[in-house]
């Protein structure tokens, strides 16, 4: 079967349309709705929900623990820990932008620094709890290294054991690309034409009956 020049135009058409999504950076020095400094210590929950992220924490061994923010002399922020335990595990959890509606990201990453001897594992869940995609670093790295995660990302986990912690920064995630609406427009005049080139198709491809003369 052959495809219409027109239906070629409009899939290029609607590939054009969209667009891979900015990735947005997780200012932990700066609360996303009223601004303002994030003073050192803060438990951090729901505060960034306007940008599309929550945190919780626990323990290896289910103790309580909260993700905090703290400056260590800085003046941007760092995700850290309290009580400052091994193995404690932050928890990322990414909706929709001012609203509690889970949704998907393509790309998650942080900026942990290591003591030597440290280790840590960033783990990637889809919508149903499946791993996706890991990030983990061994006992030889020292200083800053970039964790970084990709897929159809709905939750993910940063899984320390430090010295007794971990700290991490410059955090973003990339959303899922939002189409433009003029790619649905696109899309239906896409499947008209393919529908009406399958038709045409269909009656070419169907001979005409033969019909005998009478006394044949």
């Amino acid at each position: 079967m052959r495809i219409a020049p027109k239906a070629l135009t409009l899939f290029v058409l609607a590939l054009g349309l969209v667009r891979p999504a900015a990735a947005v950076d997780v200012d932990l020095a700066e609360f996303p709705d009223a601004g303002g400094p994030v003073p050192d210590g803060t438990v951090l929950a729901e505060q960034w929900r306007p940008i599309g992220i929550l945190f919780s924490a626990r323990t290896e061994g289910g103790s309580a623990v909260d993700p905090i923010q703290q400056y260590f002399g800085f003046d941007f922020g760092h995700l850290f820990f309290s009580p400052d335990v091994f193995g404690a595990i932050a928890e990322f959890t990414f909706v929709e932008s001012g609203t509690d509606s889970p949704t998907d990201v393509t790309a998650f990453e942080l900026t942990a620094f290591f003591d030597g001897g440290e280790t840590a594992q960033l783990v990637a869940f889809d919508d149903l709890g499946a791993q996706v995609d890991e990030f983990s670093v061994d006992g030889s790295a020292a200083g800053d290294v970039v964790m970084s995660v990709v897929g159809s990302i709905r939750t993910a986990e940063w899984r320390t054991q430090g010295n007794p912690g971990i700290a991490a920064k410059f955090l973003a995630f990339t959303p899922v690309p939002e189409p433009h609406p003029t790619l649905l427009l696109a899309c239906g005049a896409l499947v008209l034409v393919l529908v009406r080139s399958v038709k045409g198709f269909t009656a070419r491809a169907v001979p005409r009956a033969a019909f005998s003369r009478g006394g044949d």
